[in-house]
């Protein structure tokens, strides 16, 4: 179908799915995250992990030292299908790092006019994670479970963790810290652990794991071809600038990002093994995949010399796909087997090995779809003017018409509503919406259009796959077993009046405004107040992910007591709404910095968890017993904020089956909010109390 491109393949590359709620149900639920053996499809030599750390060496692979050939080191061969690429292991160096990034001063590109520096120009000065101190974790770890227990509880809780502090805390910490060490300049202490996490996840990844960015218009491009072709072609831009290293390095302030993720974005796929799936990047590859009524196709966007073609061009070949496509009712057209992806990774994973096994088509059908640069859905809904319809297509749609194992997904309707579906593992929705902003501006500014000749259409052509002997029943089965998952999700979404300005204007941070009015709603829709979930941007760091800001403080106790008390004084309740809103930035600065609890208690009971697999009678620490510390993970209330520009929604799903998952953006005029649920109406209920509860807080702090 198209050459084979150069591969790596990540047996663990790090990333959240929205984050860490994938973490937190895995931790709530005591598992270890360890890779499966029979995820492996060859043998790895244990030298493969180098100098990382001999304990993951040993144990964390699992992997037999005596069938293995001691001439491997850092490199070894994976067969995928009937080919054979390169692979490398996520411990090892050269999966985290280029020479480019490992020695700045060795690019061969020269910035653009428009960048100083290069793209990888920080890399070797960005600074490691730091491992927080086991006393002031656990310090932090009591403040944030006070709200969330009782007084007796909480006295259990503090002579469990004194207990873990004079026990076997110190140990863990000892090894966590000799971990860092191993991986100083190569990664974090945290990356192997973090990439595990999802790859070993059994759930499905739509909804659960995969985030949906809905964008904003485009008035130039209105119908569905053309609004796919150009953000195509705007991708095509970034991606180039991408491969020669002219794109800008992300800065916060005047502090550099690291900027590894991007590595992850185009060319990118998930694959699924049995125990732990494996992740793939085809860094030459020059199609996409086209999906149209379950119809897959590739169009070839960059010809032999790596030329994009024009956006007319493949505009007309997204055109002809979109008119030509079968219906699903046509006797000579595939079943949906995109709704595959949908499954359990483990029930997928055993029907794709089917399939490859079947017939050589079915190999490079796969193939095709796992090498293109991103998968295109050109879907016949029409959501129009119907916010929480378009949320719900970018999100899950009916599990049809997609490929979710795809890092980018672009979905396109009839009627040009467009937005991003992410597979979570290898980035993180900062990245994915860099990269939005950037072809967003491409396309507000560009002059192709105008400029463009006529051409003939970009190469497309219709890929073919052949049905295994039960493959009919299993997407059947599928299709059934996710309408049945989607239609209990409730989404609401919610465009508030009061906005970033309006906020400021009270002196108070709008995250933290957003997040109060968060815990005051859900307070009001549920009567209670519970963990809460904020993820925190560590890219900072070299190869930096996200760290937990816990919302629900004693503080924020105060504030709703506050709230809701008519008879308070408006001081008292001003009073209450700043101490909160001061308490939560505190955090959030404290999460970016590297010292959060979560990130590092997780690690540490995954340690200690691993130590109970090899190690005769040895006693998981109460500590990580405790119903509070259970409670305490059990996240009932995500957020997360992914504001731009070049968005107009923002959501993803719930972490937990009695939880509300919320994606906000902040704008100066609005917060545009999506909440999820699979409880009764709570999303669209949620939404209604979020924003009056906006209203009061930013009416108290204001008076009309």
């Amino acid at each position: 179908v198209h050459q084979s491109a150069s591969c790596s393949v990540l047996l663990g590359a790090s990333s959240r799915r929205t984050v860490s709620s994938v973490q937190m149900q895995l931790l709530s639920a005591g598992r270890l995250c360890v890779p499966h053996p029979k995820c492996l499809a060859t043998r790895i030599s244990e030298s493969c992990f180098g100098a990382q750390h001999s304990l993951l060496a040993r144990g964390i692979a699992t992997l037999s030292s005596a069938q293995q050939p001691s001439s491997q080191r850092r490199h070894f061969l994976l067969s995928l299908s009937h080919r054979s690429y390169n692979v490398v292991h996520p411990f090892s160096a050269s999966a985290h790092a280029s020479s480019s990034e490992q020695n700045s001063s060795s690019h061969a590109v020269a910035a653009s006019s428009d960048s100083p520096v290069s793209t990888y120009h920080y890399q070797s000065s960005l600074p490691m994670l730091p491992v927080p101190s086991l006393e002031q974790t656990c310090e932090r770890y009591l403040g944030a479970v006070q709200p969330l227990c009782s007084d007796e509880e909480f006295t259990n809780t503090q002579q469990l963790t004194e207990s873990f502090l004079v026990g076997e805390g110190p140990q863990l910490q000892k090894e966590l810290c000799s971990l860092a060490g191993e991986t100083a300049g190569k990664s974090s202490w945290l990356a192997g652990f973090w990439s595990t996490m999802y790859l070993e996840l059994r759930d499905p990844v739509p909804i659960n794991v995969n985030p949906a960015f809905v964008l904003k218009a485009d008035p130039k491009r209105t119908d569905q071809a053309s609004r796919a072709a150009g953000i195509v072609r705007s991708t095509l831009e970034f991606l180039k600038n991408l491969k020669e290293e002219r794109l800008v390095p992300d800065m916060e302030a005047n502090t550099p990002l690291c900027m590894r993720q991007y590595r992850y974005l185009f060319g990118a796929s998930r694959i699924p093994k049995l125990g732990r799936d494996a992740y793939v990047v085809y860094p030459n590859s020059r199609h996409v995949v086209v999906i149209s009524r379950n119809q897959f196709y590739t169009v070839d966007v960059l010809d032999e010399n790596n030329t994009p073609y024009q956006e007319n061009q493949i505009r007309a070949a997204f055109h002809l796909i979109s008119r030509r496509a079968p219906s699903s009712l046509a006797s000579y057209s595939h079943p949906p087997c995109g709704v595959l992806t949908t499954t359990d990774r483990d029930v997928w994973a055993a029907e794709r090995a089917a399939l490859e096994s079947f017939d050589p088509i079915n190999r490079d059908f796969l193939h095709a779809i796992d090498s293109a640069i991103m998968v295109v859905c050109l879907d016949e809904s029409s959501p129009g003017q119907d916010t929480a319809a378009c949320a719900r297509d970018i999100l899950h749609g009916h599990g049809l018409n997609r490929w979710f194992d795809k890092a980018i997904q672009l979905i396109v309707a009839a009627d040009g509503c467009a937005g991003f579906n992410m597979e979570h593992s290898a980035f993180d929705g900062h990245t994915l919406m860099r990269y939005i902003h950037d072809i967003q501006t491409d396309l507000d500014t560009t002059k192709r259009l105008e400029l463009e000749q006529k051409a003939a259409t970009a190469p497309y052509q219709p890929l073919d796959w052949v049905e295994a002997f039960n493959t009919s029943n299993t997407i059947h089965s599928a299709s059934r077993a996710f309408q049945k998952k989607f239609k209990s999700l409730d989404i609401g979404v919610a465009k508030s009046d009061v906005g970033k300005k309006d906020i400021v204007a009270c002196q108070i941070s709008p995250d933290a405004a957003v997040q109060l009015a968060i815990q005051l709603a859900y307070f009001r829709v549920t009567g209670s107040l519970k963990s809460t979930y904020e993820a925190a941007m560590t890219k900072k760091f070299l190869h930096g992910r996200t760290e937990t800001v816990r919302t629900m403080t004693t503080e924020v106790v105060d504030f709703v007591s506050a709230m809701e008390s008519p008879v308070l004084p408006l001081k008292k309740r001003q009073d209450t709404i700043r101490q909160a809103a001061k308490r939560h930035v505190e955090q959030v600065v404290a999460c970016k910095n590297g010292q959060g609890i979560d990130r590092h208690l997780w690690v540490l009971k995954n340690l200690a968890n691993f130590k109970q697999k090899r190690i005769l009678d040895y006693r998981m620490e109460p500590f990580f017993e405790d119903p509070v510390y259970q409670r305490a993970f059990h996240f009932n209330v995500s957020t997360s904020n992914c504001g731009s520009s070049a968005l107009s929604l923002f959501s993803f799903g719930p972490v937990v089956q009695d939880g509300v998952g919320l994606g906000y953006m902040i704008k100066d005029d609005s917060v545009n909010l999506t909440a999820s649920s699979y409880q009764h109406k709570q999303g669209r209920d949620f939404v209604v109390a979020f924003n009056q509860a906006l209203n009061d807080m930013i009416n108290t702090l204001n008076p009309p």
